[in-house]
Formats: structure tokens, C-alpha cells, sequence
């Protein structure tokens, strides 16, 4: 009896330690071929495009409240190669949330020398799937970029692999749904291409960013194309990663081969764009020089970039980077969280001498501290997706995230450190695996960020009376007064419907016209004041009533 009792404690036991571990991190999903490109809503539902193996292209959503994945739109492409063995559209490659982050327009990816790919309009909070239009120009290989314009009324992309005369930057009238070329690139870019940087990366000077490079593998070519808009005047750059930020210029870190960036590009809120670097050294046969990933960042206040680190040495300061490692890029999105913290992760390369599995780091954006997370979390994801816990010392199952698998996206709720989301990627003997979706339960910040939180919190706005049916009054008294200030308003589509730079002032007065003096209807609004020298953010919701 004894017995029979012991064996159904521990029985008991371990359903209990499983549940905790399935609580914390578990297997959600999976796409038949692996799409990257995922977007989670305010709500922390996860939307994600599923390529299966007819060629369709199907989009879903993972519902945190149902705790299950559903088919929001049901093969809405078909992606089936043409006559040529070509497809029209291979994914989705890029994502363009509006402000209010609840609509979000995506790009699928132009199949190899098919020209072609679609832009759609996801709106979370009805789970709807709309047709934007087709893109314009020449693009003979996938683009992987789109960008929201900050008024919120146009989309830009550039055409990639395309003969020198006609690469360009082109943009797209959300009203009108008229595309047009509105700057070559050409001359800028006579032997590059883009990288996969397919997300809005804006700073606060009308800039957005993205990574060129050669696609011949031109040894030291790759750059950070700057593109500057202002009204109709268009203006571009590209920025290398050396002292003077000039191709001939000093590196910032000697030796290392800035060969590629795979879609590791993001934007903090203090302004600073952060870029992933890889040196795509590891050859197919497992030899020459391990693959490694560095971090730079450019401050576009300053017009300066700085070299942060480089992942092997992070790793190796917790002795967390086994001999004959490869995480040979990052193919994911950097992306703020709520702690101030940029999250982003790696992926292994086969063959290497061992497959170990993807690192998590995060990129604190007050110090610039890179950080192994993945040294520090509780649990990890073994090759068949079960859950054990992290050891101590590194091995292919301890100190990474998920074991063999390298991770293709990442995704979280930057309004909530809550559930981050991943979707894992294999390439053994170059064959791509399942992707596999994976919930992950992010730690909350130490002691030293939530300082830095309540520091950068201390700004608060005053708004009243709200609801409002007629005047609205911000209480800036809190703020610094020898700063200047930008108030921006926006409607519940996102769209910026009235914008006002106010220097070292105590109090605004908003009559709720827009910038043409008519008045808005009632709804909800979403106010955005961002401070110029404190390079901090505020944002809160109005409710008109009229």
C-alpha cells in the first residue's frame, strides 16, 4: 500500500513540475514551411503566416484567451510556382504596425525572378485579412521590406535585385492605392542589395533604416542605408560600420567580417537604431571560422556609430560559448520590451561540429549592456520540445533557448513583458524543418531595470478634461522645461490627425481640430509626446464626446 502511495505521489509530482514548466514555456503551433515574420496585437494574440506544403499561404492567430491556435484567413495567396518554376509570393517578409498597433500592413515576399508581391491590411481587433495592392517596379528577388510613413498615410518599400536603373525607393498612397518611384537608388547602390530587414525602423527625424549588402558576398560591403523624407523630398546614404562611417574608414571592430544582417534591425524608444552584424564565415562543410554576430548602434542625434560587442564574447564572459560554436546570424527582429530592454535571438548553423540550439540576448537600451538571457532563464526547450531545466554548465542542453533549433522570428507585447513568442528553424543538410512555435514566459526585470523604469517613469502628462467634448488641456508641469516637446494625436486607425511642437512650456490647450482646423468626431484618441533632450516617451488615450 506503502508503495502504491509513493509511486502515485511521485506520479503527482511530476504532473505538477510539468504543468509548471508547460506554464512557463511550451509548444503552441507550428508552420509547415517555416515563416519568420510574426506580430503580437495589444491584446498578447499572436498572428503568424503558415506556408504548407501545397503552397498556399494561410494566416493565424494564436489566442492567448482560448489558449489555442485558429485560421484567421484560409489560403489567402496562392503561392503555387508559375510555368518557370518560379512563385509569385514565398511568405510574408515584413511587417508595418500603425501606432495604435491594432492595424498592421504586410508584404509577402516576391518569389525569385517573379517580380510580384502583395501588400495587406491586418486589422487585430476583428481579425480581418484585406488586400492592399500590388506592388509597382522591378523586384527579381524577395523583398523583405515596408515601411508606415509617420503621418500614417503612405507606405515606402524599396525594389531589390533589380537592375541599376531601376532601383529604387517607391511609395504607396494607403488612399489611393497609387504606387509610384519617388527616388533611384542607383547610383547609392550600384552592386548592392537589401538584407532582411523587414520591420519599421524609424528614428525621430524622419528617418527610416535598412541593411545593403552585396549579394555576390563582396567581402566588407555591408552598410546601413539611411533614407530621409521630408514632405516630398527624398534623400538617401549609406552609413558603414567604421569610426567615420565611410567605406575606406577605421573599423569600429578590427577583423571582424561585416558580411550580412538578416533581419536583425530595430529602433528603441530613446531613438537608436541597434544593429546585428554577422560574419556568415561557417562554410557548408563545418570548417574555417565559427560564426559569430556584432552589435553595433547608430545614434542619429549624434550622427554617430558605436561598436557594442560582439555575441561569442558575451557568451563567453558566463561561460556560456562551448568550443566550435556557430550562431552564425540573427535572423530575428530587435525588438523593446517594457523593461527597456531589446530582445533578439540567434540561429545555429548546420553543419557545424555540433548543433547546440539558439541563443536569447537582450540589449539594455540605457547602459548598451549586452546580456546572455538565455544563461539566465529557468528552462529550456530540448530538440523533441520538451521542457527541462537549465543547468549550470554549458552544453547543447543548457545555456541556449531551444536545443538544435535556431529561431527564425521572435515576437512579444512591448506594452507587457509577458509571453514572448519564437518560431524555431532546423537546416540539416539544408532542408528546412517544420517551424515550430513556442510561448515563452519572460522573466520580470531585475532590480537594477525596474530602477531605470521608475527613473524614465517619473514624466508623467495631465490630461483633462477627458472625456472631452470640446477642449482638451495637457498638464506638462512635470516635464523638463528647458526641453522641447512634440505632441502628436492620432485616431484609432493610427493615422496622425494633429501634430504641435511646444517649447519649455507648463500647459497645452488642444481645441480637437486637426492640423487644417477641422473639427474630429468623437472616438478614441491616442496622444504621443515625445521630449527631444530627455529622449523620452509619453503616450495615454483622450475620449472625445461630442
Amino acid at each position: 500500500m506503502k508503495k502504491k502511495l509513493l509511486i502515485l505521489f511521485v506520479l503527482l509530482a511530476s504532473f505538477t513540475y510539468s504543468q509548471e514548466f508547460d506554464h512557463y514555456m511550451k509548444k503552441i503551433g507550428e508552420s509547415s514551411l517555416t515563416s519568420y515574420v510574426m506580430y503580437t496585437d495589444s491584446d498578447g494574440d499572436l498572428y503568424y503566416v503558415n506556408i504548407d506544403d501545397t503552397y498556399y499561404l494561410d494566416l493565424m492567430k494564436y489566442d492567448v484567451a482560448l489558449d489555442s491556435v485558429i485560421t484567421v484567413s484560409n489560403n489567402f495567396i496562392d503561392d503555387r510556382p508559375n510555368s518557370s518554376g518560379n512563385a509569385r509570393n514565398v511568405g510574408f517578409g515584413s511587417i508595418a504596425p500603425t501606432v495604435t498597433g491594432d492595424t498592421v500592413y504586410c508584404m509577402t515576399t516576391a518569389g525569385s525572378g517573379s517580380g510580384y508581391a502583395d501588400i495587406f491590411r491586418l486589422v487585430c481587433s476583428e481579425d480581418t485579412l484585406e488586400h492592399v495592392t500590388q506592388i509597382c517596379g522591378e523586384a527579381y528577388w524577395m523583398i523583405f521590406n515596408l515601411t508606415l510613413s509617420q503621418d500614417g498615410k503612405s507606405l515606402y518599400y524599396i525594389s531589390n535585385n533589380a537592375s541599376v536603373s531601376k532601383k529604387a525607393l517607391y511609395k504607396v498612397d494607403i488612399a489611393t492605392k497609387s504606387c509610384s518611384n519617388v527616388l533611384s537608388l542607383g547610383s547609392i547602390l550600384p552592386n548592392e542589395d537589401l538584407c532582411f530587414g523587414g520591420i519599421n525602423v524609424w528614428d525621430d527625424y524622419n528617418n527610416f533604416y535598412l541593411p545593403v549588402w552585396s549579394y555576390n558576398y563582396r567581402e566588407d560591403d555591408l552598410a546601413l542605408l539611411k533614407i530621409n523624407i521630408d514632405g516630398n523630398n527624398y534623400s538617401a546614404e549609406k552609413l558603414y560600420f567604421t569610426e567615420n562611417m565611410d567605406v575606406r574608414g577605421t573599423p569600429l571592430f578590427p577583423g571582424f567580417r561585416n558580411h550580412s544582417c538578416w533581419s536583425g534591425i530595430g529602433a528603441s524608444s530613446k531613438g537608436n537604431i541597434y544593429i546585428a552584424a554577422s560574419n556568415h564565415y561557417q562554410s557548408t562543410d563545418g570548417s574555417g571560422e565559427h560564426g559569430n554576430v556584432a552589435i553595433y548602434k547608430y545614434d542619429p542625434l549624434n550622427n554617430k556609430m558605436s561598436f557594442l560587442n560582439d555575441l561569442k564574447s558575451v557568451s563567453d564572459s558566463v561561460n556560456n560559448w562551448m568550443e566550435g560554436e556557430s550562431q552564425h546570424k540573427v535572423h530575428t527582429f530587435l525588438i523593446e520590451n517594457s523593461d527597456s530592454k531589446m530582445y533578439f535571438a540567434t540561429d545555429d548553423y548546420y553543419p557545424s561540429h555540433f548543433i547546440r540550439g539558439s541563443h536569447i540576448y537582450t540589449i539594455d537600451i540605457v547602459s548598451d549592456e549586452i546580456v546572455d538571457y538565455s544563461k539566465t532563464q529557468q528552462y529550456i526547450m530540448q530538440r523533441d520540445f520538451s521542457v527541462i531545466e537549465n543547468g549550470s554548465e554549458p552544453s547543447s542542453t543548457s545555456g541556449v533557448f531551444t536545443e538544435y533549433y535556431g529561431i527564425k522570428g521572435i515576437s512579444l507585447n512591448k506594452n507587457s513583458s509577458g509571453d514572448l513568442y519564437a518560431i524555431t528553424f532546423a537546416n540539416p543538410n539544408g532542408v528546412a524543418e517544420p517551424g515550430n512555435i513556442i510561448k515563452y514566459k519572460i522573466d520580470k526585470p531585475n532590480s537594477v531595470a525596474v530602477e531605470n523604469n521608475s527613473k524614465e517613469k517619473e514624466f508623467s502628462v495631465g490630461t483633462y478634461p477627458n472625456p472631452s467634448n470640446g477642449i482638451v488641456n495637457f498638464d506638462l508641469s512635470t516635464l523638463p522645461q528647458n526641453d522641447t516637446y512634440q505632441i502628436s494625436i492620432y485616431n484609432i486607425l493610427g493615422k496622425k490627425v494633429f501634430k504641435q511642437t511646444i517649447i519649455g512650456a507648463k500647459y497645452f490647450q488642444w481645441d480637437t481640430t486637426d492640423n487644417n482646423k477641422n473639427e474630429l468626431p468623437s472616438g478614441v484618441y491616442l496622444y504621443a509626446i515625445s521630449m527631444h533632450k530627455a529622449k523620452n516617451y509619453i503616450q495615454g488615450k483622450i475620449l472625445l464626446l461630442k
